[in-house]
């Protein structure tokens, strides 16, 4: 006997996760051992590929493994093809633990059951359940009506700072992630907010944030509100206004706020390229002091030129947009004759150009409903494709090499 490795409550589904199983793998390398003893195979792995993949790799070392309760020896010659076998139904079976898990979860939200350690300012949790901390409590309403009164998430936090409000943890500095946090939290309007973040598989079991909140799960809680539903509402809708979402190139997508710009024409304009206009200072009149103010594309001022490219050779370089900037006071030129035109058409110019724009509306909305029925689609039958390789994988038409190179 040479080492007992013991991961002690920790998932078998991912052997990366296991660093007592990682250690012995370590140890098999270095030869201190020639066989390994393990009561049954689920308790070896629960994912199929790491139960192939690992006992061959052991098997190049010249370690045998030996699942006493299932009696099988993987150097013997149907060896691999048994342990495939357990292997798929110790997988199958944490696939069912999987889903047992989520519907205790599911009846749980119905009976409104607390999640966390209830570690959250403005409250103290009692008997399991919720009660207000007044103190603490009027951090949370002050912030709140700062933030509808039209502050911004950072103005707020300053505000807060220089009254000296304590945050749950007793610190005197707040920042706009604090403030942030606090308002969107349901809680404050006496709600129990489940499906912020999944588990993306049972095998991986790494954890999503979900940054859709219309998939959100509110429950009203057995517990008394800090602010009304309505004020809790206003800020949220403000606050998602102020919210631009981007993908980033490892497919994840990333939210951050920006601020309204109050210049009318900054709100309209649109280049071709998709992005928005920014609004710069074009030039002063010397013989008032006015300033002029233009517009040009934030893609434009955040990429080279194209003049310069070309003049330096430079080809594989993304796209980048020339669109020219355009002075404000031609833009209000256009729309003063644009309008003149429409208005003097009277009701029934306003009336077709207003049906004209709603038709444009509607083509869009049915052109994005087909690409989502597409994708919908789409995700269905790779799903199938991929329930069918595992099918395939556990009946031994594919080789393990194979499913990495898949999956």
């Amino acid at each position: 006997m040479v080492e007992r490795y013991l991961d002690e409550g920790i998932t078998g589904t991912l052997a990366a996760k296991r660093p007592e199983f990682v250690r012995m793998l370590e140890d098999a390398k270095e030869g201190r051992f020639d066989l390994i003893v393990t009561r049954e195979v689920c308790r070896f792995a629960r994912n199929t590929v790491d139960t192939l993949s690992i006992t061959r790799e052991l098997k190049n070392y010249g370690i045998e493994v030996y699942f006493v309760s299932d009696n099988i020896w993987t150097m013997d010659g149907d060896g691999e093809l048994r342990l495939s076998i357990m292997a798929t139904l110790a997988q199958e079976e944490s696939r069912k633990i999987s889903e047992r898990v989520l519907a205790g979860q599911a009846i749980s939200r119905e009976n409104g059951v607390l999640y966390g350690t209830g570690n959250i300012i403005g409250y103290d949790r009692i008997n399991g359940n919720y009660v207000i901390n007044q103190e603490q409590a009027e951090t949370i309403r002050l912030i709140f009506e700062l933030y509808a009164s039209g502050m911004g998430m950072t103005r707020v936090a300053n505000e807060l700072t220089a009254r000296g409000r304590l945050d749950g943890a007793g610190n005197k500095v707040w920042n706009a992630v604090k403030v942030s946090r606090t308002i969107r939290n349901a809680t404050y309007k006496g709600y129990i907010c489940y499906n912020k973040s999944r588990v993306n598989n049972y095998l991986e079991k790494k954890r999503i944030k979900n940054l859709d909140e219309d998939s959100f799960i509110l429950k009203k809680g057995n517990f008394e509100p800090i602010v009304s539903e309505e004020l809790w509402d206003y800020c949220n809708q403000l606050r998602k206004r102020k919210i631009k979402e981007y993908d980033l190139l490892d497919g994840e997508t990333r939210r951050l706020g920006y601020n309204n710009p109050k210049a009318v024409w900054a709100q309209k304009l649109k280049c071709r390229c998709g992005a928005h206009c920014k609004r710069y200072k074009w030039r002063v009149k010397q013989s008032t002091g006015e300033v002029v103010y233009g517009y040009q594309c934030y893609s434009r001022t955040r990429s080279p030129a194209k003049s310069y490219l070309q003049a330096h050779g430079v080809s594989a370089f993304p796209e980048v947009c020339d669109a020219l900037s355009i002075c404000e006071w031609k833009l209000e030129l256009m729309a003063t004759i644009i309008f003149r035109q429409v208005l003097s058409g009277g009701e029934k110019a306003i009336v077709l150009a207003c049906n004209m724009l709603s038709k444009f509306s509607d083509i869009n909305n049915e052109k994005r409903d087909k690409q989502l029925l597409s994708l919908k689609n789409k995700q269905l039958q790779l799903e199938k494709r991929r329930v069918r390789y595992l099918d395939m994988y556990a009946d031994g038409d594919l080789t393990n090499l194979l499913i990495h190179n898949r999956f």
